[in-house]
């Protein structure tokens, strides 16, 4: 359909949610409560309606287990987006909150080891909306939104955010990721750092 932006994935929802793709750390078979890790970043929103600079914080509380893993995978191959979305409904892992509004809850997260440092994927079944000209866009058929922090040893890391989408398996056996213009696709995130503990 016009406008619209398909974009066939492999690095993002592809390998969390179709193939696994992603080994099982330890613990990640269970839901283990964690001191929560929080990040931040810049969203540098290029080629969307209101673009500029939006800060975005990640509060992860825990990863996902197989079993939820499991469950989505399950849910997308049956029932396409909509089911993946009704699946994530009551699981929450953490949070994403951009600026100074309301925080989205997460419904999925992986955080694993990568030859620079470390990457996490989360997701939400809630479209985000960090631009207020994304705020007055609302579609239900667009309810899966994603984002992936990586972060080297050393230094600020970077990485991406899909704010809407949905998602569908092709004839391929491939995931389509399709967002809406008032989305354009991924943004880039940069600046990203891990904000310091709590002191006890």
């Amino acid at each position: 359909m016009r406008g619209r932006s398909r974009i066939l994935v492999g690095w993002a929802l592809g390998s969390m949610l179709l193939a696994g793709g992603i080994p099982a750390t330890r613990g990640q078979d269970k839901a283990a409560k964690v001191e929560p890790e929080r990040y931040v970043g810049i969203i540098m929103i290029m080629g969307a309606k209101g673009s500029g600079m939006v800060r975005v914080k990640l509060t992860l509380e825990r990863t996902s287990t197989d079993d939820e893993r499991k469950a989505y995978r399950d849910a997308l191959k049956s029932k396409g987006s909509d089911g993946l979305a009704d699946a994530m409904e009551k699981v929450t892992v953490g949070y994403v909150q951009f600026d100074q509004n309301l925080r989205y809850p997460l419904a999925y997260a992986i955080k694993v080891p990568t030859e620079k440092g470390t990457m996490i994927r989360v997701a939400t079944n809630r479209p985000m909306s960090f631009t207020e000209q994304m705020r007055a866009f609302v579609s239900k058929d667009y309810r899966i939104g994603v984002a992936e922090f990586n972060l080297p040893k050393d230094g600020a890391g970077e990485g991406f955010i899909i704010g809407a989408a949905k998602v569908d398996i092709t004839e391929k056996g491939q995931l389509e990721v399709t967002t809406l213009p008032e989305n354009t696709g991924p943004q880039k995130i940069t600046q990203i750092e891990r904000e310091p503990g709590k002191s006890k």
